[in-house]
């Protein structure tokens, strides 16, 4: 995961230890991560359980809904994560 958000431009290369250690991933921070458990609530069926929870987020429909989400970007390589933007 730390090569994803690194990739994605939220924080610097070789700074995502830093950024997670902050709580810059947690549920009520400006980019929750894993709202929905990532792969230990994926049941292994890649990525499809979180194109699911990403619609959810965005539609404000999910079981723990982040207040004010406005952007979901869903991907996947090693991992699969949704990331939430206020």
């Amino acid at each position: 995961m730390f090569h994803q958000i690194e990739g994605l431009g939220f924080c610097e290369v070789g700074e995502a230890r830093h950024f997670f250690r902050a709580g810059e991933s947690r549920i009520d921070s400006k980019l929750p991560i894993n709202m929905n458990g990532g792969l230990q609530g994926e049941a292994y069926i890649r990525g499809m359980n979180l194109i699911t929870e990403a619609v959810r987020r965005i539609r404000g429909t999910a079981a723990n809904q982040v207040a004010g989400l406005e952007h979901i970007v869903m991907s996947s390589g090693a991992c699969a994560h949704v990331l939430g933007k206020l």
